[in-house]
């Protein structure tokens, strides 16, 4: 049992369902009811969650329009009945909205959904049934079947021949100036021509009806009888011929219910979460979450039929607690708060996302309301008769997985007598853990909470300041009725308010300014929480802000070294030009073996000098032993942790406590005195903080392949290749030049034979290539 009208269930439900694109999805939406089982909930959930998540990634999901079909599916089924044209259309354009929705969602976009549409058949000899016989303007094609085409033809001829004959009566001199319109019409399905009335009987026929004024005869003349008795004729024979056609389809949407009701299930089903999707998206909804524990949890529930501004409710209700009291002044929030307590459990129950930041609830087997009007004096008995009428019943039919909220606790009586009784409820409730929300301003029901371990306390906000509830549900402080300060705002005569503080008793008085300053220490705390959350909102923008510039410094730092690798690489490449440049020259000059293998010894000692130069400025990947090191001071010459896990030589350009600049070629960072150890060496004189290795392929396997190149690019081609060759002191290398005409092979042997630095060559073996390659021994 769920009371929906006392938490105006159906009005959201109807908010929702303006969202659908058919009154058979609304209608479907409207008898929706909360349920317990939780395996229903999660597939419900599941779809929603995975629509919504395909949408956000792109998918566009339309639903035109879609028809309650399942009337005529019915009717399809009896024999010798046939829908019509325009009916038989609905069922078309479902099948085609079912096809869309199957090529739109997919298993990746949609898993739980598509499941559901996968299973479904679509039953093509419906559709097939249905373009044979009705074309897109929705109605029966002429061609539908062999009689019908024959039908038709035989028609239009009957018809042109009847207005060539009447044409004939038009455009005659001697018929022509009796007829009032040089037109043929049509009246009762037989063609006719108007004729002025003075001029009756000047052409034989059937005068069939008469104009408004009696001025225009319309009149059949008899040379057409006949035609026009065909045409009715074959209109009966076309008419019976359509009729077969319409059985005929009608019969197969007959043979076919059960698809083409599954497919209108799951068009509707679209059609609902689509439009729980928008509810979503316009009212921030979460997807609530279900546990085995009987708790609720809200936070920022805000209740989706108050307009205006509205102050989201907190609520917390866990075990082992099991009752909640909330208290407050009139017109404060109470019942606002209950009412979005119970709606929200509901709503969660029922597939629906609810208007909350977050949401836990246990699922409730029923949910068992009092809410109403205190009422007025003349009418107390009655309210009070009919509140612990509605009490009695939920005593009767709850149990400890029911949910109880009751409005104002005990009212409508004598306040002594009906705070006892509502405390005595409260305590059968609780006593047998049926989870139980009531709100009241008994004091005796606010004491009896505050001393049970089952029940907490909760309030709505009352600034005493500018005495007006901020309508803020604050848990665990009780809250006073402010009966006083409310009537002091409203003008009360301040002589009536002093002598009322003479009958309350000294207890109620004490009670009074106990929850007084409670109120007033939470009203300081919670202002002072909005302060805290304010700072740590900017606090946390400011650290964001932070990381993002830390992040920018970082990327320029790396994108800064990089340049700088570039640079230092240009100037190797500068210093291999020159060793190359070298070699051209021992070329040129034709030298002798003996010269040219001084000049590569000598071409070794530059390398080997380079590399040392390099090496003296290069990133050392092993940390120097730090122990007992010396104080750094300005000038010395240190190793820096670089952001590669390798270290960096430079020199202290300047000491500043914790921070230390190094000067390390052309590049200048500070870093903590922690990441700088000193260099021992001590003896460089310049830093380019990088290390440089000439590279080059392993001289065992040196050959040059010019297939395909024109021959002065195949030329310019080898002769850097041999100077490359020398340069790595390579003693043996392999040039393919393929077999072809000849040309690349003979332009190989002509420039070898003018090498000087060239021993011998010849071809390769057959298995390393033959005539198309030459293998070449260089001078020792």
């Amino acid at each position: 049992m769920y009371d929906l009208d006392a938490f105006d269930y159906n009005k959201v439900l109807d908010i929702v369902a303006q969202n659908c694109v058919s009154e058979v999805s609304m209608k479907r939406m409207s008898d929706t009811e909360p349920s317990c089982t939780g395996k229903d909930l999660d597939e419900m959930y599941s779809k929603l969650a995975e629509v919504k998540k395909a949408i956000e990634n792109g998918l566009l999901p339309v639903l035109k329009k879609i028809h309650d079909t399942r009337p005529l599916v019915e009717r399809a089924k009896i024999k010798n009945n046939h829908l019509s044209v325009k009916e038989i259309g609905f069922i078309s354009e479902n099948i085609v909205c079912f096809g869309t929705q199957k090529k739109l969602f997919s298993d990746g976009e949609a898993a739980t959904l598509f499941r559901v549409i996968k299973k479904v058949r679509v039953p093509h000899i419906v559709t097939e049934k249905i373009d044979s016989a009705i074309d897109k303007k929705k109605t029966v094609r002429d061609d539908a079947t062999p009689e019908l085409f024959e039908l038709n033809r035989k028609l239009k001829e009957t018809r042109r021949e009847i207005e060539k004959t009447m044409e004939g009566y038009l455009t005659s001199p001697e018929t022509g100036r009796f007829i009032r319109d040089k037109h043929v019409t049509i009246k009762d399905d037989r063609y006719v021509i108007p004729i002025k009335h003075n001029f009756k009987g000047r052409i034989p026929g059937i005068i069939h009806a008469q104009s408004g004024s009696g001025e225009t005869l319309f009149l059949e003349p008899f040379s057409i009888t006949d035609k026009n008795n065909e045409i009715k004729l074959l209109q009966k024979q076309k008419e019976n011929e359509i009729r077969k056609i319409l059985i005929a389809v009608t019969e197969t949407i007959g043979k076919n219910a059960g698809e083409l009701n599954h497919i209108l299930d799951v068009l509707v089903e679209i059609d609902v979460i689509l439009a729980k999707h928008l509810f979503m998206k316009e009212y921030r909804c979460c997807i609530p979450q279900f546990s085995a524990d009987r708790q609720i949890v809200l936070r920022g529930a805000r209740h989706p039929l108050l307009k205006e501004d509205v102050v989201p409710v907190d609520f917390e209700m866990k075990s082992p607690i099991s009752g909640v009291v909330i208290t407050g002044p009139n017109t404060g929030g109470k019942s606002v708060s209950l009412k979005t307590i119970g709606l929200f459990v509901m709503l969660a129950q029922s597939g629906f996302p609810v208007p909350a930041d977050e949401m836990v609830t246990f699922l409730f087997d029923s949910v068992f309301a009092d809410i109403g009007d205190e009422g007025s004096i003349e009418q107390s008995l009655s309210t009070f008769s009919g509140h612990i009428k509605n009490i009695r019943e939920i005593v009767d039919g709850a149990d400890k997985n029911s949910l109880v909220l009751i409005d104002e606790l005990g009212a409508g009586t004598d306040p002594v007598e009906g705070g006892a009784i509502g405390t005595a409820i409260l305590d059968y409730l609780v006593s047998r853990s049926i989870p139980v929300v009531v709100t009241t301003h008994f004091s005796i029901v606010k004491m009896y909470a505050l001393t049970s371990e089952r029940i907490t306390v909760a309030s709505v906000q009352f600034n005493p300041a500018t005495c007006r509830p901020t309508y803020k549900l604050v848990m665990g402080i009780p809250g006073r009725s402010n009966a006083l300060e409310i009537a002091e705002q409203l003008g009360l005569k301040r002589e009536i308010l002093d002598k009322t503080l003479e009958f309350v008793s000294e207890k109620d008085r004490s009670f009074d300014a106990i929850f007084k300053n409670l109120g007033t220490m939470e009203l300081k705390l919670s202002r002072k929480e909005l302060e805290i959350t304010k700072r740590a909102e900017r606090l946390g923008k400011l650290k964001q802000e932070y990381d993002t510039k830390l992040e920018a410094l970082l990327e320029k730092e790396r994108f800064i070294k990089a340049e700088y690798r570039r640079e230092f690489t240009d100037l190797i490449s500068g210093f291999s030009s020159r060793l190359e440049n070298s070699v051209m020259r021992i070329r040129e000059e034709g030298a002798s073996r003996e010269s040219i293998k001084n000049a590569k010894d000598e071409i070794e000692k530059i390398k080997g000098d380079f590399h040392e130069y390099g090496e003296s400025r290069s990133i050392l990947d092993v940390p120097l032993d730090t122990a007992d090191r010396p104080p750094l001071k300005k000038g010395d010459y240190v190793l820096v942790n670089s952001d590669y896990g390798s270290r960096v030589r430079g020199r202290i350009k300047e000491i500043d406590g914790n921070r230390i600049t190094v000067q390390a070629g052309l590049l200048s960072v500070t870093v903590d005195a922690g990441n700088v150890d000193p260099d021992l060496e001590k003896n460089l004189k310049s830093y380019t903080g990088w290390d440089y290795e000439l590279s080059g392929r392993d001289p065992g396997g040196f050959e040059c392949d010019i297939r395909g190149k024109r021959y002065e690019e195949a030329k310019i081609d080898l002769q850097k290749f041999l100077d490359n060759a020398v340069l790595k002191n390579v003693d043996t290398i392999s040039i393919i030049h393929g077999t072809g005409t000849g040309a690349l092979r003979g332009m190989v042997q002509e420039t070898l034979k003018n090498c000087s630095f060239v021993d011998h060559f010849e071809y390769a073996v057959p298995e390393q290539g033959g005539f198309g390659c030459t293998t070449v021994k260089f001078k020792n």
